[in-house]
Order: structure tokens, then sequence, then C-alpha cells
């Protein structure tokens, strides 16, 4: 009966134990023994006490052998001292030291793939908590600097995977809260506050030479608020309000050496309203009205003196508008198609007609007139060729025919000139060129 009792007694300990997560292996062949029971269904481990038995040691060596998890000091409760964690494989996922079964003090992480180093630092509770080192899983630094329950929390600095530096500031939660970002070549590209990740607040940007070239406010990684924009000569470029990482609001741009480029109003980073645009000498170079895609008002070359009147894209290919020469009469006005004319009239630089009509594909079909405004031909210029009829500079008719290459095939109309007089005589049907000198007919 004594022996039945104890028997008894001994059961009733292992029951009282079975609650517990963790028992320890330190000495398998001790009055008792661990039998681990994996469960595929919940994926947890358990260990249960039984008396030792020959066979069920066998077993256990086995079951040791795929499912060895952890080496160390134990204590009914949970881990203590110095620890080892294994994976199924028998890869080291941890070592360092245990409090009442959490991991506190010193300790390392090694990544399941690989088993290079993941973390080494400093614990609290189980979490991370203290000064810590981050891996990459190419053994280079990925994260150096302070934890707190488990997550980036306080100083710290990023890297990128080939060990260089992009990031050293203040996280917050586990995320970037205030700080400065790298290039690939150790120069500063942003400094400044972050949320989620993402630039948000005051803020820096640099050109890779170290120059500033933005400071203003940021929302979501974008610029946003009022903002500077600077040139790489440090000269201030504008002073605006931004939307998304577009201008959005009344803006004064600056060139390089400080005067003004445009003045006006951009909505989305698209010119809207009435503006002005200057030459970098400080001239007028554009007033009038923007649309998208489209401006409405007049361009001055770069002496300040108007050169087109209408309309026309961003491109400055024309659309609609009057040309002028320097004197300021008009040289062209009418319609343009991808920026070239398509119908309309030409002047001399007197302000006399010089050609009227219509453009198209290197065709150009209408009146030419001399500059002392009589008609000078009327016909079509096509590839070359003209067809139609030539006036000499009294008006008189003096051809009706074609024109190619400048070669005659021609019908004479009036006897005008003996040249042409003796030519019909003959009957010569070769080739003869135009004198130059007669300017029959020109091109702009």
């Amino acid at each position: 009966m004594e022996n039945c009792d104890k028997k008894n007694n001994d059961s009733k300990e292992v029951e009282e134990n079975n609650g517990l997560n963790i028992y320890p292996i330190i000495n398998i062949k001790s009055a008792y023994i661990l039998q681990i029971i994996f469960s595929h269904i919940n994926k947890k481990r358990k260990l249960r006490l039984v008396n030792y038995n020959i066979e069920i040691q066998k077993k256990i060596n086995v079951l040791l052998e795929d499912y060895r998890t952890a080496a160390g000091i134990y204590r009914i409760g949970g881990r203590n001292g110095q620890v080892k964690i294994y994976t199924l494989k028998d890869k080291l996922l941890f070592e360092g030291e245990y409090v009442n079964g959490k991991k506190n003090g010193k300790g390392k992480e090694y990544y399941k793939i690989g088993g290079t180093i993941e973390f080494e630092g400093d614990y609290l509770n189980g979490e991370r908590n203290g000064i810590g080192i981050q891996y990459h899983l190419n053994g280079k630094k990925n994260y150096e600097g302070e934890f707190l329950n488990g997550e980036r929390h306080g100083k710290g600095k990023e890297y990128l995977n080939d060990g260089k530096l992009v990031f050293e500031g203040e996280f917050k939660n586990g995320k970037r809260n205030k700080g400065k970002e790298y290039d690939e070549y150790r120069s500063i590209i942003y400094e400044g506050e972050f949320s989620n990740n993402k630039k948000s607040g005051k803020g820096k940007l640099y050109l890779p030479n170290g120059v500033l070239k933005y400071d203003g406010e940021f929302l979501n990684g974008k610029r946003n608020g009022r903002g500077k924009e600077y040139h790489e000569n440090g000269v201030l470029k504008c002073d605006t309000e931004w939307l998304n990482g577009e201008v959005n609001g009344k803006l004064k741009q600056y060139f390089k050496n400080g005067k003004l480029f445009f003045d006006g109003t951009l909505i989305n980073g698209q010119e809207t309203g009435y503006g002005k645009q200057y030459h970098e000498n400080g001239n007028i170079c554009f007033e009038g009205e923007y649309f998208y895609g489209s401006c409405d008002g007049k361009l001055y070359n770069i002496n300040g003196k108007l050169e087109f009147e209408g309309k026309f894209n961003r491109g400055r290919i024309y659309i609609s508008g009057k040309e002028y020469y320097e004197n300021g009469n008009v040289k062209f006005e009418g319609n343009y198609y991808n920026g070239r004319r398509r119908k309309g009239k030409e002047y001399y630089e007197n302000g006399n007609l010089k050609f009227e009509g219509t453009y198209s594909c290197g065709e150009r079909k209408g009146k030419e007139y001399y500059e002392n405004g009589n008609l000078k031909f009327e016909g079509t210029y096509s590839c070359g060729e003209r067809k139609g009829k030539e006036y000499d500079i009294n008006g008189n008719l003096i051809i009706e025919g074609t024109i190619k290459n400048e070669i005659w095939f021609h019908r004479i109309k009036q006897n005008l000139l003996n040249l042409f007089i003796i030519l019909n005589i003959l009957n010569i049907k070769n080739l003869i060129k135009i004198n130059k000198g007669s300017q029959l007919f020109s091109y702009i």
C-alpha cells in the first residue's frame, strides 16, 4: 500500500506541473525525464514529466534530435541564466540571458535562413530594450541604436544592405521621427521631420554637393505648405505655397542671377490666369493669360521688342496670331498648324502685303505681291514646282505656266520681252534658267 500511495503522489506532482510552459533539459537520465509531445494542429510544443523508463528514453532521444529547442539552466517557472534556443533543424536562433522565462540582459538573435546574426543587444521582459544592433541577412548593419518594447525608439542609425549609412536621427515606435537622410555617396539629401517614415513637417532638401535646395514644409513625402526653393548657386529660386509636390498659388520665380523670371499664379504646377515672364537680362518675355496647355498674350524678343501676339502652347508652338518685325510692323497674321503657317497674310517690313493664301505640307497657294503693292504671282507652289501666272513689277502678265526647279516649261501669253519673243519663234523647248536678277519668285 505504501508503494501504491507513493506512486499516486508522484502522479499528482506530475499533474500539478503540467500547467507550466517549459521544464529543464538538464539531465535527461534523472529521476524524471522530459517527453516532448508536438501538436501539428496548434503548433505548440508541450513538455510532460514522466517516470524514467528505458524505452521512453529511446523515443525521447529521437525526438530531441528533431525537436531540440533550448539548452541552458531552468527552474520550475521558466528559463534562467545563459540560454540557447534552436530551430527544429538544430539551427541556433537565440543565445543570451533569461530571467523567469523571459529574455533579460544581453542576447543575440539569428536568422532562420542562413544562420547569420540578426540582432545583438539588450533585452528587458522579453523585448528588445536599450542599445542594440540589427543586421541584414548578408551580415551588414541594418540599424544601430536604441530600442523600446521591441521597436526602434530613440536615437539610431539605418544602413543599406551594402553597409552605407542612409539615415541617422530619432525614431519613435519603430519609425523615423526626425533626422538626416543620405545618398549612396554619404551626401546629405534631407534633414527634418518624419511621420510614418515619410517626410512630414519642417524639412530641408539638399543637392548632392551639399547646397540647400528646398526649405519648407512636407506632408506624406511631398512638399506641402510654405516653402522656398534655391538654385545650385544658393540664390533664391522661388518662395511660394506647395501642394502634393507642386507649386499651388502665387509665385515669383527668379533666375540664378537673382532677376525675376516669372510673376503669376500656378495651380497644381500649371500656370493659370494672368502672368508675366522675363528674359534673364530683365526685359519682358511674355505677358498675358495662361490656360492649361496654352497661352494667349504677347511674346517679346530678348531686346524687349514685340515678336508675336496671339495663342500658342507651352512649347511656343503658335496656334493663331500675328508675327512682328523688329520695327513693330506685322510680318504675318493668320492660323498655324503644329507651329507652321496654315492660312494667312505675309507682309514686307514696310507694311505692304507680300502674300496671302494657304500653306499645307510644303505647298503654298495664293497671291504674291511686289513691295510696291502690285501683284507678282498667283497660283500654287508645291515641291519645287510653281504653277500659275507671273507679273512684272508694273502689273503686266509676263508668263502663264509651270515652273519646275526654276526650269521653264511654258506657253508665252504676251509679247513683253524680246527674249521670250525670240524663244517662241525658234520653238525652243530646251531648259532655260530664269535670270536670278528678275526675282520673279521668292520665299520668306
